[in-house]
């Protein structure tokens, strides 16, 4: 785990930011604009990186005349299910 006594709060807004040290920022592989859960209960506060899954709408944007395919049966037809 890494720490850095330099960190403080960044009074330049007024919601008071923090400034993550670029070396904590590699470490952890964040990228700009991610999305962090803050946590605080009377102890350390916590940045947690959000996971943001895409939406169904932001999947169906991507699908394109390339990446479509067809059917993809992966069962054999049991009784009356045969498609034929």
């Amino acid at each position: 785990m890494h720490s850095d006594p330099g960190v403080c709060l960044n009074p330049v807004t007024q919601d008071n930011g923090v400034r993550i040290p670029k070396a904590i920022i590699d470490q952890l592989e964040l990228e700009p604009d991610v999305q962090l859960e803050v946590r605080g209960e009377g102890g350390p506060i916590l940045l947690i990186p959000v996971s943001t899954k895409p939406t169904l709408t932001e999947l169906f944007e991507k699908v394109t005349p390339e990446n479509l395919h067809g059917e993809v049966n992966m069962e054999p037809s049991v009784g009356d299910d045969a498609w034929g």
